[in-house]
């Protein structure tokens, strides 16, 4: 059943962002990075949010330090955090109550940059000193299995992400001037075995910024500033096949900066990433809007959202939703940053698209699936008899493309119909006697 969507810039007297944030059974769980001031030292703290996007509850870590990066991981959240008092870095996983399970010191010098990812039961955290790559691998409670630096391998780590008993880190390596290359390392099981690949290089400053892994390929988010763009950062979602050679690349072009942050795989084979984007309007210039683009399996973009204040707005990271929406972890520039969560439907509105125009207390219908990405149109049917059921859906232009008899029980009915239709708007009447209720929902990727 969809969830209500929402948009929760959270005031602080004090500069907070919001790094990570993921769904609970309860509602949402929000990590965040808050200071006491510009400069202060910063603390994580996390926020537990009901459905509706409100505060239930607020912990701050046993800690002090950065959060830079975080994961999924055994029904929790795995953290790195950076900059602490005693000039360590510490992984901490905390579960759905926000409770701490364990922590772990990061021992010897504390890395510049830091990613974590989740590999089956362990945890695989990557990071760099004066760009030096490190990789530590640590077991499901956080013990230490592998501790690695790589000194003859020149890389700044921005992601790291393991697939079929592979380690996958990204990041970069400067060039003389303001060229920058993308680079990916690629390490065994055990990080005895390592390769360094350049994959994104020429007259420019490439930066990827996230990496996905699976059967299909590898799938990296990129920004790249070159002169063909006018120097200006364009974000790309890029394929590439096990040898590392790329298949296709699809961009986001605006008229100024459009910026990728995070980039998620989606069970239906394709992906949304999140950043920011100058491309407003000249009014705007100077400020700038989280944004929210979904591209399909192919690498075609299927939709672009926008959401902003009249500050600087960035979205940070991004996770899925099981009613197919999203969260988008933020902030928003006042005086201070202040921390943003954004709960959009699976086709990135804030606004619920499935419009009734039709009820009534003893008979309702509602989409369980709003838009429908799946190629299963599902609806919730409640009604007060037995009875048979007629379920009729219309394209914008009054053509029937369904028409069904089924047979209903008193109370709630789950109903699921084929969706072999056109991405677009249609209409569905659900008929029972004397009782009649319709509705509008959007097909997303359907059938040509």
């Amino acid at each position: 059943m969809a969830l209500p969507c929402f948009s929760s810039v959270l005031q602080s007297e004090n500069p907070q962002v919001f790094v990570f944030s993921r769904e609970i059974p309860s509602g949402f769980l929000s990590h965040g990075s808050i200071s006491a001031g510009w400069g202060g030292i910063p603390h994580l703290v996390t926020y537990i949010f009901d459905q509706s996007g409100e505060v239930t509850s607020q912990t701050t870590a046993t800690f002090t330090g950065e959060p830079v990066s975080a994961t999924d991981h055994q029904s929790g959240s795995v953290l790195v955090c950076v900059n602490c008092e005693d000039d360590l870095s510490r992984v901490v996983h905390i579960d759905d109550t926000a409770v701490e399970e364990w922590i772990t010191v990061i021992e010897g010098e504390s890395p510049d940059n830091s990613a974590v990812c989740s590999a089956g039961s362990d945890v695989i955290v990557a990071g760099d000193n004066a760009g030096i790559p490190r990789v530590i691998r640590l077991g499901s409670q956080g013990t230490v299995l592998w501790d690695t630096n790589y000194p003859s391998v020149s890389l700044s780590v921005r992601d790291v992400c393991a697939y079929n008993g592979e380690v996958f880190v990204l990041g970069t390596n400067d060039e003389p001037g303001w060229e920058r290359n993308g680079c990916l390392l690629v390490l065994d099981s055990l990080g005895e075995s390592s390769e360094l690949h350049t994959i994104f290089s020429g007259e420019g400053r490439f930066s990827p910024e996230a990496i996905a892994v699976d059967s299909r390929g590898l799938f990296i988010l990129m920004n790249a500033m070159t002169l063909e763009n006018n120097m200006i950062y364009e974000a790309s979602l890029v394929k590439l096949n096990f040898a590392l050679e790329t298949l296709w690349t699809s961009t986001l072009t605006g008229a100024s900066w459009d910026r990728g942050t995070d980039l998620i795989a989606l069970s239906n084979g394709g992906f949304v990433m999140c950043g920011w984007t100058n491309s407003l309007s000249q009014s705007e210039i100077n400020r700038s809007d989280m944004i929210l683009c979904s591209f399909s399996e192919n690498g075609s973009i299927s939709w672009e959202r926008t959401y902003g204040t009249p500050q600087p707005d960035y979205g940070l990271s991004l996770s899925d939703v099981s009613d197919g929406g999203f969260l988008i972890s933020g902030c928003v520039t006042d005086d201070f940053y202040q921390g943003w969560l954004v709960k959009t439907d699976s086709l990135g509105y804030i606004e619920q698209q499935g419009i009734s125009e039709i009820s009534s207390s003893l008979f309702s219908t509602m989409p369980l699936s709003n838009p429908v990405n799946n190629g299963m149109f599902s609806l919730l049917v409640d009604t007060p008899e037995t009875g048979n059921c007629k379920v009729v859906i219309y394209d914008m232009t009054g053509r029937v493309v369904l028409n069904r008899a089924v047979e209903l029980s008193s109370g709630e009915n789950n109903l699921s119909f084929p969706a072999d239709v056109p991405s677009g708007i249609y209409s569905v009447r659900v008929s029972s006697g004397e009782y009649q209720s319709a509705f509008r929902f959007v097909v997303c990727e359907g059938g040509e």
